[in-house]
């Protein structure tokens, strides 16, 4: 006995069929469609209170869309923009410190991280000055990760301080850090310090720096110090075997000193 042939569904069975697919899709994706849509509203609403400065609304609203939209793109701006309305509003600046620095934990790689560890910089500055030392170490833990900005935010800020902690710290950052740039900058910070350590330190690195650049930067930095043992520490760099730039830089430093003018003459 024969089976019954199998009978293949005409054209317009599959299109029923893939109209079927195309309504159940729609149906699926709706209640995610109306989520982004209620979150991109809420989002929208409570950045326009930063924009108009309305800081306790702002809070409010951000703290409101923390909770119900985790999933959201947004979420990492949202966290940041909270953070700043705290700071608006807080008058203990440690809550706003402590703000940026779990935003920064969780969102590492976000656009925002940046602003928010300038922030940071700027709070810890603060709060080591009204005699939180803490606060002060805290500075020195920006490491290679972080933009150049903020590294060079950071370093002001160390320097600012102006105590002996805040010179170890700069000459940590100096050893640690691969940048010229931030090298170039630390060797004018170090010249401001003004003290015996300064210029050994500075001399070291007129020296031994890989760059060339810095270590004319040394040299001048150096000579920029009206103490008379300036000139000592130049005689030392000029009767080095320091490349011939870094001596010419030398010889122009002693030159311009007040103490130094038969000192330069003498080399010439």
């Amino acid at each position: 006995m024969r089976s019954a042939p199998t009978r293949t569904p005409g054209p317009g069975a599959r299109t029923m069929f893939r109209t079927f697919l195309f309504l159940a899709f729609l149906l699926a994706i709706r209640p995610a469609v109306r989520s982004q849509e209620a979150s991109t509203k809420a989002y929208e609403k409570a950045y326009g209170y930063i924009l108009d400065e309305k800081w306790k609304d702002a809070k409010s609203s951000l703290e409101d869309y923390v909770k119900k939209y985790e999933e959201s793109d947004m979420i990492d701006a949202a966290r940041y923009w909270l953070c700043y309305s705290t700071l608006r509003l807080e008058t203990r600046t440690e809550v706003a410190f402590e703000c940026y620095r779990e935003f920064i934990g969780e969102y590492p790689d976000s656009k925002w991280a940046d602003d928010a560890r300038s922030s940071m910089v700027g709070l810890a500055s603060q709060l080591a000055r009204e005699g939180k030392p803490e606060y002060e170490a805290m500075l020195k833990n920006l490491d290679e990760s972080a933009d150049e900005d903020v590294q060079l935010a950071a370093l002001y800020a160390l320097a600012n301080m102006g105590s002996d902690k805040a010179f170890s710290t700069v000459v940590t950052l100096y050893d640690q850090t691969k940048s010229e740039n931030i090298r170039s900058k630390i060797v004018y910070v170090l010249g401001n310090f003004d003290t015996k350590e300064s210029r050994k330190k500075l001399s070291e690195i007129a020296l031994n720096d890989r760059s060339s650049k810095v270590r004319r930067d040394a040299v001048y930095a150096i000579g920029n110090d009206d103490s008379p043992e300036v000139v000592e520490v130049l005689k030392k760099i000029l009767n080095s075997k320091a490349d011939l730039e870094v001596r010419k830089a030398a010889i122009y430093s002693i030159g311009s000193h007040s103490d130094g003018d038969g000192a330069a003459i003498a080399y010439l």
